[in-house]
């Protein structure tokens, strides 16, 4: 009921945001892969924490396990290793464009939260094998004699490496 579509309102992706915003742009810098250690301790940087919700931590984990688990204490280590400008810059590339300059990005602590579309949009990246597509709903409209009216052409951008699409993949996988 009413005008309000949900597709569009911002909203707290949460740890949804861990692949797109650190593991995927991590994977990129080539310096990282699935089976890369990365620390899970607690740390603190300049008065932010990040706590594993189980409260338990094993010094380091493989990225791998750290997706699976959805581990915060390490998702917030590596945004800080490589860097929040780095992480926007791929964000940037599949239309999420935030103000905020904090660490709890990588645990999607956002000051406004991004849509659904946008989530969905973002995700759609892995599928296709790193490129971001723009949404649309209908292909082609045809006229009653069969001629061609419209044509959606969305556009495309390159995100993240085949390579990369398909590790995030073959780890998102696990998480089910």
């Amino acid at each position: 009921r009413g005008d309000l579509n949900r597709v569009h309102v911002q909203r707290q992706p949460g740890s949804t945001m861990k692949p797109i915003a650190v593991y995927g742009p991590a994977m990129m810098s080539e310096q990282y892969h699935p089976y890369s250690l990365i620390k899970d301790e607690q740390v603190d940087y300049d008065g932010y924490v990040a706590t594993n919700v189980n409260g338990l931590y094993a010094g380091s984990v493989s990225m791998f396990d750290a997706l699976v688990y959805s581990k915060n204490a390490p998702a917030v280590w590596l945004l800080d290793q490589i860097g929040i400008d780095y992480a926007k810059t791929y964000l940037e590339l599949m239309n999420i464009d935030l103000s905020d300059q904090g660490l709890a990005i990588a645990l999607g602590g956002l000051e406004k939260g991004i849509s659904p579309l946008q989530m969905a949009e973002a995700y759609r990246t892995f599928a296709h094998h790193g490129e971001w597509t723009e949404s649309y709903t209908i292909e082609k409209i045809y006229n009653s004699d069969g001629a061609l009216i419209a044509e959606a052409r969305p556009t495309f951008v390159d995100v993240f490496s085949p390579q990369v699409a398909w590790n995030m993949t073959e780890m998102l996988l696990n998480v089910v």
